[in-house]
Formats: structure tokens, C-alpha cells, sequence
């Protein structure tokens, strides 16, 4: 049995907000072979194609579209060089510890940060509106303003406190705000909020699909996409922003191949740009993302609430999708895996059809579906479980996990209050049922009489929810005004009173 751990109960929703990418499409465009030798790193931007050669010790500069333009000597264990502005690059100096600075212009060379901040291995930068370090023996980012002074330092390690291994590369997501940060001793993609809070990694070390051996830099399109090239298996893959893998070059549509794949960048066309160090070539791509769908679906878990304690039998797991008219939802599934580990399915249920009732003040479809596991857990226990929903064509992601505790405490038979509550124009009515029972749940208004019958069935133990449209039993928009609900499972009866307002 698994350890048993004691929460605070908290109320809370999951909302989820996304567009779900389902496939990319990738396009070779083209090569740039002649006046290259082991290029390493490189960046783009509307103006120039800068390329960083470490063997070579040079800087050079191309047209976005690979004509020539000059080059410079520069000096150290050069790594990952960015545009500054015109003519002022800057790179990471792998032997002398340091940001170093190159004026093309003057020809001139120096440390960038000197006298301001003293970096123990840095070995990546970012270039915005402010310049981050990744600072690989210190196992953090540190974030600078143009005027270098520090904004922050996010320090890389996860919800355990465990630092990562061997940060190598890093990239800012601009669709979701968050850093990736590639730790190549593990080969793991870690995901960390810009405060530091670490959200999850993927990927892991191996020659298999969505695996990665020895990686070289990480890169992200404006489509949220991630790129990493992978030098020891000669290929860049790609995955989505929550680490989803979606593809990979060269694949069974794009032969070209690589050798030693190191440095990639991204333009703002979703070009591609792979420079492979072993045979002096940078190959571009045209990378295009297609969506399940072209709405946005709002997801909510809303029970078990995270960290919540539940009676073992019969668990009542209910979750809402609410979409734009456009967007029809007509499956739900539900999971369930063991607390510490998310390959050890406990229970599904798939494929579950969703009641649907519409929100014309918001002009969207809300959808509701519910599923009572019959699957006995384990008391004092912990768990976590997640959903996802499916369109006409095609399925959402999965929620993120959420986590709930077992307890073996005998079921008394409740009402809850309604939640919202006042409401409109849904509202969600839960209850408990000590044993197995022929339940009717009824709406009646001010004056005694009955609006609907929302339930008139048998139903075992356990906590149940329904949800109440506002409707009558015609099929109208009940008025403004005070409403009771009352629940009679056997000779348990109980009324409460709710409030619809428009």
C-alpha cells in the first residue's frame, strides 16, 4: 500500500485553456553549404544570418537567405552567439567564463558583464527586451536589463528541491511564458515558470521516438513548438509546449539528413534553421502547425477537487468543457493512476457522452459529463487522475493530473448547497449517498410547484453531482426568482433553497 499522506482540503478548479496541435507539417526549403566550416550556433532575424564556428574561431555573417556578407576572429571556447544590435554580437565563452562582446564594427572583443556580475560556466543566452544566462554550473538563469543590471535569478530545480543535472541550452516561450531548459545529462526538457516554480520534463534519454541522446540547442516558433536537435542520432524533434511529441526531421516525408545536428534557430516565418557541425551545411525548413480545432475549449476538473479525501467505492468523478458555438464536444475520458507514478493505470472510463446546455449571456456551450468508478481503491491512498475531451473529428489533450486522497470512512446520506449559487444559468447540485438507493431529485418554485425532475433512478453509494440548466420540463428558461431543490433517496428527504438571477 501506498503511503499515506494528509492534505488540506482547498477548493479549486482546473481551468485549461488551449488550442490542441495535432500534426506539423515540415517543407525542406533549402541549403547553405559554401564559406562554412563546423558551424555551431546561429540566430536570425529579418536583416542577417549570423553563424558562430568555435573550430575556426570566426563569426559570420549572411543575408537571411545565405549570401555572404564579412566575418571576424574572435577568441576563446565560443558557444551560443546572439545579435545585439548591427553590428554588436554576443556569445558565451566556454574557457574563460565569461559574456563575451564583439563590436564588428571596431573589431573589438571584451568582457560584456565585467565588473558587474561573475559567472561560474555560462553557457546560453537569450536576447530580448532583457538578457538572460544560462549559467550551467550554478544550475540557473540569471536575467539582466539592457543597463545589465539583475532583474532575477530563477534557480533550476524541481518541487523536491533537486537541482537540475547538466543545464546545456534554454529558450523562452512567448505563447505560455515559460522557460525550457535542456538538461543533457538526463536528456530531459524541464518547463519553469519565469518565478522559478517548476512545472514538469519530458522527453528522455534514447534512441527512440521522442527520446534524445546528446542534444545540442533547444529553439521555439512563435506557434509554441519546440525544436531540439539531437547530434547523436542526426535528427531535431519536435514537440509541443506541454511536451507532447509530434514529429522529428528527417522523417518518412523529409530524407534530407544531418550530420551532428547542433545549433538550430527559428525566424519569425517559421523557418527552420539546422546547422550541422560534421559537414558544414545549415539546412532550413518550413514549419507549419495544424489544430483540431480552430475554438478554444475551456476544461474544469471539478471533482475530485485536488487533494481531496473520498470514500473508496464508487468514486463520483465529474468534469465541464465549455466551448464556442462552433465547437461540438462528444466524448469525454477519464484515467486514474497511482500517486507516484503516471504509466500505472488504475482505472479509465472512455468514450463517456456529455449532457449539454447553452450559455447565451457568453454565447458558448457548456458540457458535463460524470463518471462513478467501479473500480475498488485502495483506503488511506493516494491517487491522481485527469481528463480529456473529444470533438467530431479528433481529441484534446489530456488535463493536467490531479490528485486525491482514499479514505475508509463510512458514506452518510447529504445535500449539498448548490454551487454557483445564486447562478445563472447552470448551477451544480452534489449529494451523498450512504448505500444503494432509488434517488429523485426535484426543482419546485416559489409557489410549490414542480419545475423539473432532475433524477428518478437507482444509484449506488458515493457522492453524486448533477447539473441543473435552468430549464423546465418543457424545455423553457425558468424566470428570476427563489427556486428548492429536494432529494429523496429512500427515506432520506431534504430540501434546500437556491436563487436564479438573470
Amino acid at each position: 500500500m501506498r503511503k499515506h499522506v494528509t492534505f488540506l482540503f482547498f477548493i479549486a478548479l482546473l481551468s485549461i485553456v488551449y488550442l490542441s496541435v495535432d500534426a506539423v507539417e515540415i517543407e525542406y526549403v533549402g541549403t547553405l553549404e559554401n564559406n562554412l566550416f563546423a558551424p555551431s550556433s546561429i540566430t536570425v532575424d529579418n536583416n542577417s544570418l549570423t553563424v558562430l564556428e568555435p573550430f575556426s574561431k570566426e563569426i559570420k555573417i549572411f543575408t537571411p537567405e545565405g549570401l555572404y556578407r564579412q566575418k571576424l576572429h574572435i577568441q576563446g571556447d565560443a558557444n551560443s552567439i546572439c545579435k545585439l544590435s548591427e553590428d554588436e554580437y554576443l556569445y558565451c565563452d566556454l574557457e574563460a567564463h565569461i559574456v563575451a562582446y564583439v563590436d564588428m564594427s571596431q573589431d573589438e572583443q571584451s568582457d560584456y558583464f565585467e565588473n558587474t556580475f561573475s559567472f561560474l560556466y555560462p553557457i546560453d543566452i537569450i536576447l530580448d527586451s532583457k538578457i538572460s544566462i544560462l549559467d550551467s554550473e550554478a544550475k540557473q538563469i540569471v536575467i539582466f536589463n539592457r543597463n545589465k543590471e539583475i532583474e532575477s535569478i530563477i534557480q533550476l530545480k524541481n518541487n523536491e528541491g533537486t537541482f537540475i543535472s547538466f543545464p546545456n541550452s534554454f529558450v523562452y516561450n512567448t505563447t505560455n511564458n515559460n522557460y525550457y531548459v535542456f538538461d543533457q545529462l538526463n536528456s530531459e526538457i524541464w518547463i519553469i515558470k519565469p518565478d522559478g516554480t517548476f512545472i514538469k520534463s519530458f522527453s528522455a534519454f534514447g534512441a527512440g521516438i521522442g527520446e534524445i541522446t546528446r542534444g545540442g540547442e533547444i529553439s521555439v516558433g512563435n506557434n509554441g513548438l519546440v525544436y531540439i536537435s539531437d547530434r547523436y542520432q542526426n535528427r531535431v524533434s519536435i514537440f509541443s509546449a506541454d511536451g507532447e511529441y509530434l514529429d522529428m526531421i528527417p522523417n518518412g516525408n523529409i530524407n534530407i539528413s544531418f550530420n551532428t545536428p547542433t545549433g538550430i534557430t527559428i525566424d519569425e516565418n517559421n523557418i527552420l534553421y539546422v546547422a550541422s557541425t560534421e559537414n558544414s551545411k545549415i539546412q532550413m525548413f518550413h514549419i507549419t502547425s495544424s489544430n483540431t480545432s480552430e475554438e478554444a475549449v475551456t476544461m474544469e476538473q471539478l471533482r475530485p477537487l485536488p487533494y481531496d479525501t473520498v470514500q473508496t467505492s464508487a468514486i463520483n468523478f465529474f468534469a465541464t468543457a465549455s466551448t464556442q458555438l462552433t465547437t461540438k464536444i462528444i466524448f469525454f475520458d477519464f484515467e486514474i493512476y497511482s500517486s507516484d507514478n503516471t504509466e500505472n493505470l488504475i482505472a479509465s472510463s472512455y468514450s463517456i457522452a456529455p449532457t449539454k446546455t447553452f450559455d447565451t449571456l457568453q454565447n458558448i456551450t457548456i458540457y458535463t459529463a460524470q463518471w462513478i468508478t467501479t473500480e475498488q481503491l485502495e483506503t488511506h491512498s493516494d491517487y491522481q487522475w485527469r481528463t480529456r475531451v473529444h470533438s467530431a473529428d479528433s481529441a484534446y489533450k489530456w488535463s493536467e493530473f490531479q490528485t486525491f486522497s482514499t479514505s475508509g470512512l463510512p458514506l452518510s446520506f447529504s445535500l449539498a448547497q448548490n454551487y454557483p449559487n445564486p447562478f445563472n444559468p447552470t448551477t451544480t447540485i452534489d449529494f451523498t449517498l450512504a448505500n444503494k438507493s432509488n434517488v429523485s431529485l426535484e426543482i419546485f418554485n416559489l409557489n410549490g410547484q414542480k419545475v423539473i425532475t432532475l433524477m428518478d433512478k437507482s444509484l449506488p453509494a458515493g457522492k453524486h453531482s448533477i447539473l441543473w440548466s435552468g430549464k423546465n420540463i418543457y424545455g423553457q428558461q425558468s424566470a428570476t426568482g427563489i427556486y428548492f431543490y429536494r432529494l429523496t433517496a429512500d427515506e432520506f428527504i431534504e430540501t434546500k433553497k437556491m436563487v436564479l438571477l438573470k
